[in-house]
């Protein structure tokens, strides 16, 4: 009685530590934020616009995966909270990590919301000196 228990109890783990890895599976890397037009208008003759949309996908990127992040803490935050639903801390310490695999992949997506936005911020101080030149002669 006492071995199938214990059988079930590690295929239960098992499993879980599986859907946990699955799910680092699923975070998005920075090529799949932008769609493919606005990939080729970046790289081809990119506007202001072009590039403030940029960096808001990729800023509603950042945020989503830090709520994942959030969400995977409070979880293990909750098993810390109850020790005998995760004796070793196997859980804990996966949830954790994950987390922090999300928030890793936030900071980079940050840092490109900051890269395209400096850009756009470029183009419309560029735009605007160029009025300028034209209006004044």
């Amino acid at each position: 009685m006492k071995d199938k228990a214990s059988k079930l109890k590690m295929a239960g783990l098992l499993a879980a530590l599986f859907l946990i890895s699955g799910m680092a599976g699923c975070a998005t890397g920075n090529s799949d934020v932008l769609p493919t037009s606005l990939q080729e208008r970046l790289t081809a003759q990119a506007t202001a616009d072009d590039y403030l949309e940029a960096a808001r996908l990729y800023e509603a990127q950042a945020d989503a995966l830090k709520t994942k992040a959030a969400q995977l803490e409070e979880r293990a935050q909750a098993l810390h909270a109850k020790p005998y639903l995760d004796p070793k801390g196997l859980k804990r310490n996966s949830l954790n990590r994950l987390a922090g695999t999300y928030r890793g992949e936030a900071r980079g997506m940050e840092q490109q919301y900051a890269l395209y936005r400096a850009k756009a911020q470029t183009l419309v101080t560029q735009e605007n000196s160029h009025e300028g030149e034209r209006s004044g002669s």
